[in-house]
This record gives structure tokens, C-alpha cells and sequence, in this order.
């Protein structure tokens, strides 16, 4: 938004701003009916949408739980699934491309059924943390079709996790199923650590999940006390609300690993029954507000400072700090690190966790193809006074099909975060200067319009009035939808698909206030 700002004159300056004040205190408003019970801002996409999209996570596990406890359910189609529905999904719910076609692999293997849209080809860089790197390969390995030949590099992944002993029962848990779909033979020789079993949060009720799936497979966990997590389990079970479906499941199974009867599940599935999709036989998504890191760090880029006024008297604080305290992937930690800087400002540990993560992102080349959130990790710590030292970017690899992610490189090398911005600025000089009249001449309903236009809004300078009074129009046409009169729309056709990624674009691109 600053460099928007320099093209205009002074008094300009002041209506823009003064627009922008305007924009986000009612933006404040709007965004407090997205807030959760937790203080975290949730995606409205979907909210209010006529048709509720298919929960693929949801069916997944309730699907495969299904067949564990012997109920078969004829009314689940999986070759009704189509493309469409799989994208809606994605954008309700704001999920990574592996999650929503793993599940979509775990319902075929439920059902028997092969059918539906054709996976896409799906990578994951290698994670050096062993509970990230064993659930990259249980995710590559459940999203494959049943009939697809080896993978050898896949093969390799899973058989290093194993070797490696690393990473407790949730590693040598993920790790050891993703054998069995690969049909390798795997034996996890490591000496497990000690299980806590504490069923008071979703990890806890995972890792308790994950010892009762070690033991079944011979494995001595210690701690794990299969009667006590009977017991523990289901008290827990009654006290789970409708479409807490993660929960539902992993409790269910908990208590069959243990011994316990399937009851309180069969009577889960029954009130989830309205829910059904009659094309499908999937269940629809429950709506109930559930925040995340990344919606309520959308909303602190946003509100910027504003944001506090939202977070007035919200747990939001505690709840972040939290999860700070769990196993998270680092664009997470980084995300949940701004926002309590954000807040608060940060404790001495919380300080030396930011330079901990700058310092594991300086001096480094990041090929942007299999490693593109380190781009994103990069950006928060820049945007917190910390960007990493010595970043460069290998853009060779990239190609005409990858325009989003040579955009973000082209807005983030814009405000000089690589040491070779200049030359990824040359390299794409042709690009940058196409993007304006691209973005025109594709219109509102182009999937790429957000994408160009964050990259055109660091340089205004570029634009020609004519192109600047283009923009600004186009962009005030996808302001506004039912409930959310300030939001942006990701899709010009759809009145209710407002989203915070492309409404934090929309506002700091200055253009349309």
C-alpha cells in the first residue's frame, strides 16, 4: 500500500488513506462474525452458499471408520465426485491440494471405488522434521490410485522415515500405514517414547490413536494403557458435538483398538446422517465457524493496525500461544508468532524462536517449484522487521504455468527480499510489464486476476491512468457479498464467495478505495 501511496499527490494521499481507515474499521465489524470460539478468524467462502460444498476430510474418515466397525453404506457414490466439487471444497476450507485428494484416495479404498476425477500428480519437498516428513509420505501414499505402479522415490521417503526411529508414535504411525499402501515391508525397530495419554485436546487423542495402532502391530509403546484409554475415550465420545467428525472418528477408534463397543459412534454416524449429499452419499460440511493461523494472520494484514480493535476481549492470545506450543509446520509457527507480536509483542523465548526460524531461512536458495513455502516463511519474517539474510531464488525451473508462484516472487523481490531482486526483477521485466493489459484484458473472472494484481500494486508508478482507472474499476466490481458488504470475491459469478486471502489483496493493493 506505501508504494501505491507515492504516485499520488498529497492530497490524494489523504482520501486514499483516509478511505483505507474507513475500509478497515468496517471491515472490524464484518470480521467479527468470522471469529470462532477460540478468538481465530475463520473463511467466510461457502458461508451462506445455497448449495453446501462435500466435506472430503469429513466423508473420508467417517466413510473408512464406517467400514472398521462393519456398517457398509450402499448410498456412497465416489464416482459422483467431480472436479468441481473438489475445488469447492478447497476453497471452503482453505486446504492444501494433498489433503482434499488423500481423502478423496481413503474413500476410494473405503469403498471399493476408483471412479471420479483423475488424481493430479502431487509433490511434497522433503521436511527435515520427521512427524512433517512421515505424514508428506502417508499423504503421497493414500492419494494414489490403487493401480498405480511403483514409485520408487516415494519407496525410498517411506523406508528413510522407518530407518530413521524419529518423530514418536505419530511418525511410526503415519509412517508404517504409508508402507502398507506402497506393499512394502516395513518394521519400525526404534524403541517408541513414552505415550502421556491425555485425550484433553485433538493431539492428545492422535497420539493415543496412534500408540492403540502401534500396539495391534506388535509394537510395545510405553504408557499406552489400552483400558484406561477405553474408559478415557468414551466419556470423551459423549461429550462430542455434531460435525467435530475428526474427533468423533479418532475417539471411535480408539475405543475398537481398546476393545470397546462402536455404539456411541454408530450413534454419531446417525445424527451425521443429515448431513447426506444426495448425489454423493458424502456428508456436506457443518458449518460452524472454525478459525485457523492462517485466516486470522490474513485478517492482521488487513486490519493492520486495526487489528487489535477486533481481537478486543478474544481468547485469541491464549489460544495462539497454544498452538505455538504443539508440533506445527513453520510457515504456522512464523504466522502464529506475528500475530501474538501483533497483540502483545513477543516474550524473550518467543523472540529467540523468530530468530531460530530466520536464522533456518538465511543464506538460502529456495526452488520455488518444491519449496514455495519457504517464500511465505520468508515474507512473515520480513513483514516482522526480521527478513532473512542471503535469500535467492532459483527461477530457472519456472514456467509460463507457474505465473502464481512467479508473481508472489515478482511482489515479494519488488520490496527487495532477495538478494537478487534486481536480477528477478530483469529476468521478468517482460512479464511485469505484460501483466497490467493481461490482467484487463482477462477480466474480473480470470483465476489469476488477485495473483497479477498484487504484483502490479507494488509498482503503480508503471501504469498509465487509463490502466490505473481500469484496475480500480474491476476491483470494485468483486467488492461486496451477502453479510460482507467490504470483503472481496475470489469468483466474479459467485455473489457469496468473499474470501480474506483475496480481500488482504484487495485492500493493500490501494486500487478501488
Amino acid at each position: 500500500m506505501a508504494s501505491t501511496l507515492t504516485a499520488c499527490s498529497a492530497a490524494e494521499v489523504e482520501t486514499v488513506t483516509g478511505r483505507l481507515t474507513a475500509v478497515r474499521t468496517a471491515l472490524v465489524s464484518e470480521y467479527r462474525q468470522l471469529l470462532d470460539e477460540r478468538g481465530l478468524v475463520s473463511n467466510p467462502a461457502g458461508v451462506g452458499e445455497q448449495a453446501p460444498a462435500v466435506d472430503l476430510y469429513g466423508s473420508a474418515l467417517l466413510v473408512d471408520m464406517a467400514k472398521r466397525v462393519g456398517i457398509e453404506d450402499s448410498s456412497v457414490d465416489v464416482g459422483e465426485l467431480s472436479a468441481d466439487d473438489i475445488a469447492q471444497y478447497q476453497r471452503a476450507v482453505d486446504v492444501p491440494a494433498e489433503w482434499a485428494w488423500s481423502s478423496v484416495g481413503i474413500l476410494r479404498r473405503a469403498t471399493g471405488n476408483a471412479a471420479g476425477p483423475k488424481t493430479p500428480s502431487l509433490t511434497l519437498a522433503t521436511s527435515a522434521d520427521p512427524v512433517d516428513e512421515a505424514t508428506a509420505v502417508w499423504l503421497l501414499a493414500t492419494a494414489r490410485v490403487a493401480d498405480a505402479g511403483p514409485d520408487l522415490q516415494l519407496n525410498q521417503r517411506a523406508l528413510a522415515v522407518v530407518a530413521s526411529g524419529r518423530g514418536g508414535v505419530i511418525a511410526a504411525w503415519r509412517a508404517l500405514e504409508a508402507c502398507d499402501l506402497l506393499q512394502l515391508t516395513c518394521d519400525w525397530a526404534a524403541k517408541l517414547p513414552r505415550v502421556q495419554q491425555s485425550l484433553s485436546s485433538v493431539a492428545g487423542v492422535l497420539e493415543v490413536r496412534a500408540a492403540g495402532e502401534l500396539a495391534r502391530r506388535g509394537l510395545v509403546v510405553p504408557g499406552y494403557d489400552p483400558p484406561a484409554a477405553l474408559a478415557e475415550a468414551n466419556a470423551a465420545m459423549e461429550r462430542v458435538h455434531e460435525g467435530d467428525d475428526l474427533l468423533a472418528v479418532n475417539l471411535a477408534r480408539t475405543i475398537q483398538l481398546a476393545g470397546g463397543s462402536s455404539d456411541a459412534y454408530r450413534r454419531y454416524l446417525d445424527g451425521a446422517a443429515k448431513r447426506k449429499d444426495a448425489r454423493t452419499g458424502l456428508y456436506l460440511m457443518h458449518f460452524r465457524l472454525q478459525g485457523t493461523l492462517k485466516g486470522t494472520y490474513d485478517a492482521l494484514r488487513t486490519l493492520d493496525d486495526h487489528f487489535g480493535t477486533l481481537m478486543s476481549a478474544q481468547p485469541t492470545l491464549e489460544t495462539v500461544r497454544g498452538l505455538l506450543r504443539t508440533r506445527q509446520p513453520d510457515l504456522e509457527q512464523i504466522r502464529a508468532l506475528a500475530i501474538v507480536n501483533a497483540l502483545e509483542g513477543l516474550t524473550s523465548d518467543e523472540k529467540a524462536h523468530v530468530h531460530a526460524l530466520k536464522a533456518k531461512y538465511s543464506d538460502r536458495r529456495i526452488h520455488p517449484s518444491s519449496d514455495a513455502e519457504a517464500l511465505e516463511v520468508a515474507a512473515v519474517l520480513a513483514s516482522m522487521g526480521e527478513p532473512p539474510a542471503g535469500l535467492t531464488v532459483e527461477t530457472a525451473e519456472l514456467v509460463r504455468g507457474d505465473e502464481v508462484v512467479i508473481n508472489r516472487i515478482i511482489a515479494l523481490a519488488q520490496n527487495r527480499l532477495f538478494d537478487d531482486s534486481d536480477q528477478i526483477m530483469a529476468t521478468f521485466s517482460a512479464h511485469v510489464s505484460a501483466l497490467a493489459d493481461e490482467l484487463i484484458d482477462a477480466g474480473t473472472g480470470d483465476p489469476l486476476f488477485y495473483s497479477r494484481l498484487e504484483a502490479i500494486s507494488n509498482e503503480p508508478s508503471d501504469l498509465t491512468a487509463s490502466q490505473v482507472t481500469r484496475i480500480a474499476s474491476m476491483l470494485r466490481s468483486l467488492r461486496g457479498c451477502p453479510q460482507f458488504e467490504q470483503m472481496f470475491r475470489a469468483d466474479s459469478t459467485r455473489p457469496s464467495s468473499c474470501e480474506l486471502s483475496v480481500t488482504k489483496v484487495g485492500v493493500n493493493s490501494g486500487f478501488g478505495m
